[in-house]
């Protein structure tokens, strides 16, 4: 009996010490390239399947040795014991895991329409997000509130049709849906590949390839380049949806477009062009790209997390707004919660600048200077200490008692003066009001009492006396 306490003593110690060393080795990463980094959401309607979707990825992308389920009460993200009992998520959690030279930050949120907020506060922070359908399903009533949030604050995103392993999924009804529902341009990227009525594999519409899974839980598979001479009908069926992905794309992205008149002709275009048009209309969210996959059968998740580093822009892309702050820290607080051994812990997203350990910090919101604690780096539940964390990166910190969630917090006041001189100057221009001002600011700041001027507007983007609420127009805005 004492020989199976230590063998299961120090089973747990491997455990806990290959998530610390990933969270260490990720934020060495983090430091030498913010291009490789990518801040997203997963948002659904409930039992779309997030969680499992989250789980292989971290399976896939060797951050976890094994696989939990939501009904077996064991995954990463759905630590809380409530969470485990339903077999729902009730509170956002953030996990970070790498996937081909990148970083991957990942918020997963509760897709109950009782916890829209966990998700409205996980969507301040987010520069792209993953909104996975149930494929028999399409687009369900709570899919519509989260794509509205997202647009609230001109999120580029992905749509991923899981679960196509079930008899009545059909790519083609979820792609309608989309069109009619959320009043979207999907560009479906793949279609379903299957064999003696089993969901086995995808054709890959843009480098028409067929990838095909075999064994070994997912991690295998197989990718194929279609011929005509090999696949018939197959080929036929791939090329009339490579070329019509080719011609929505080509009508959204002019830079395609010419490549096409050049070329005269849809079939010769490169793989590496495609894409590139997809992820420029990704983020411009002129399109949305729709991928397929089964992650409960372990199908399509190493092609979704491709498609997250191919399409979804990095921090270095989006994010103008901080810019304002030059070198200066700039974070936003997205979650307080209260941990039993840690006391307050406060979740940071790092727009510029760095954060240290025991560093001091100064609240936009709150007009207020507070020190911090100690700092780390999340894992759901588990949490790494370290000694700084840099921009475009997710910090944990504690021992902060007036900052709240959605504050925006500084190095110091001096910093907070210069960020608010140069984000006025600005907003004076037109084109820079209509680019840093979107539909979710534009609501807070129609409710101001007082006469609406650059100054408000960046009083407002920077989370400064939001207490002022009113009506009034704003002629400065283009």
């Amino acid at each position: 009996m004492k020989t199976f306490c230590y063998i299961n003593y120090y089973k747990k110690l491997l455990k806990r010490t290959a998530i610390r060393r990933y969270c260490s080795q990720a934020s060495k990463d983090a430091n030498n390239n913010v291009e490789n980094i990518r801040n997203i959401g997963i948002l659904a309607h409930i039992d779309a399947g997030k969680t499992t979707t989250t789980e292989r990825m971290l399976f896939y992308s060797g951050t976890i040795h094994s696989m939990g389920e939501v009904h077996h009460g064991n995954t990463v993200t759905d630590y809380m014991e409530q969470e485990r009992q339903r077999g729902i998520t009730i509170t956002s959690a953030a996990v970070s895991f790498p996937w081909r030279g990148h970083q991957i930050n990942l918020i997963d949120t509760p897709g109950h329409i009782d916890f829209t907020m966990e998700v409205e506060q996980s969507l301040a922070v987010l520069d792209g997000a993953i909104v996975v359908l149930d494929a028999s399903a399409g687009v369900e009533a709570q899919t519509l509130t989260v794509w509205r949030q997202a647009s609230g604050y001109r999120i580029p995103r992905l749509l991923y049709l899981n679960k196509m392993d079930r008899a009545d999924a059909d790519a083609d009804a979820c792609v309608h849906s989309i069109r009619d529902k959320l009043q979207a341009a999907p560009l479906l990227l793949h279609l379903p590949v299957h064999h003696e009525g089993k969901f086995i594999g995808l054709i890959d519409l843009i480098a028409m390839e067929e990838i095909i899974w075999t064994h070994g839980r997912g991690k295998n598979l197989s990718r194929r380049k279609l011929t005509e001479q090999a696949d018939g009908q197959k080929w036929e069926e791939a090329l009339k949806g490579h070329r019509e992905l080719v011609d929505s794309i080509s009508s959204m992205d002019d830079q395609l477009a010419e490549i096409i008149i050049n070329e005269e002709s849809l079939d010769n275009i490169a793989t590496k062009d495609i894409q590139d048009a997809v992820n420029r209309c990704t983020i411009a969210m002129k399109g949305f790209p729709v991928l397929c996959g089964s992650s409960y059968k372990n199908l399509g998740v190493q092609t979704l997390m491709d498609a997250v580093v191919a399409y979804l822009p990095s921090p270095l892309e989006c994010n103008k707004l901080y810019d304002c702050f030059g070198q200066d820290l700039a974070a936003r607080a997205f979650k307080v919660q209260h941990d039993d051994q840690r006391g307050v812990l406060t979740f940071l997203r790092l727009y510029g600048g760095e954060i240290n350990k025991g560093q001091k910090i100064y609240n936009l919101a709150r007009d207020k200077s507070e020190q911090t604690g100690s700092l780390y780096v999340a894992l759901a539940d588990e949490y790494k200490p370290v000694e700084t964390v840099t921009a475009g990166n997710i910090a944990v910190v504690s021992s902060l008692k007036a900052t709240m969630t959605g504050d925006l917090i500084t190095s110091s006041q001096a910093c907070a003066n210069r960020a608010k001189e140069r984000l006025t100057s600005q907003l004076r221009a037109p084109e820079w009001a209509a680019r840093l001002l979107g539909p979710a600011a534009r609501r807070r700041l129609h409710a101001r009492l007082e006469e609406a001027t650059p100054e408000a507007a960046a009083d407002i983007l920077l989370g400064i006396g939001e207490s002022c609420i009113g009506t009034r127009c704003f002629p400065f805005l283009p």
